[in-house]
């Protein structure tokens, strides 16, 4: 359970005067932490709070246990929020569980990267509808297609496969590694338009690469 002095430094993490004073404070919480003062209910509580740096920092810390009990609420989560910095801080978090236990919700947000949220979170969340679901999306893709990458997600779908025509040539290159990890390779017609049309060299040299591989 936490305790006065455990929230004196929770405030600190997110009201520090300065970044040494927050990095300091991120310090003694991890510490507390390994020494079981904090528990992994005590950071499953901290999900729910208000300050993006204290949220942060239990998003990170239960990843690195890859917390089982914190699954649900790390994609409801990911699901509820309109905050980018946020939705790339659960990315991250999803990477290092390293499964596919997040890739229904992940899949789902490239779909419809803009959500509408619950009456209970609309004024926490006001600020959060500045952001366009075109904004969300172009903050979040590329990290999301590099979690896919690891996930061992095995079923892509048409967001996926419309991504080869995404503006962005990072974007067009990981969704070809994204085939690639998974071995489910575009048909050879479409890699042969990417070798030959696309503007990007590592993008061409990657849909190369793909073809190669459908050769019997």
């Amino acid at each position: 359970m936490l305790e006065q002095q455990h929230y004196q430094v929770i405030d600190q993490l997110s009201s520090g005067a300065d970044p040494a004073a927050r990095l300091r404070a991120a310090e003694q919480l991890a510490a507390f932490e390994a020494s079981g003062e904090i528990t992994e209910d005590d950071l499953l509580g901290l999900l729910q709070s208000e300050e993006l740096a204290i949220r942060a920092h239990a998003i990170l810390a239960l990843s690195g246990k890859k917390s089982q009990k914190a699954t649900a609420p790390l994609s409801r989560l990911f699901v509820e929020s309109n905050d980018p910095i946020l939705l790339q801080e659960l990315l991250e978090a999803f990477c290092a569980y390293g499964d596919d236990r997040f890739a229904a919700v992940v899949l789902k947000r490239i779909k419809k990267p803009s959500r509408f949220k619950r009456a209970a979170m609309l004024l926490r969340n006001r600020l959060e509808e500045l952001f366009d679901g075109q904004f969300i999306l172009d903050q979040i893709l590329l990290s999301a297609l590099k979690y896919l990458q690891v996930s061992g997600f095995a079923k892509p779908g048409k967001e996926i496969k419309a991504l080869l025509e995404h503006k962005d040539p990072m974007i067009r290159l990981n969704c070809l590694r994204l085939y690639d990890r998974i071995n489910d390779l575009p048909q050879q017609k479409r890699l042969q338009e990417l070798v030959t049309r696309d503007p990007h060299p590592l993008v061409r040299e990657a849909a190369a690469i793909l073809m190669e591989k459908l050769q019997p």
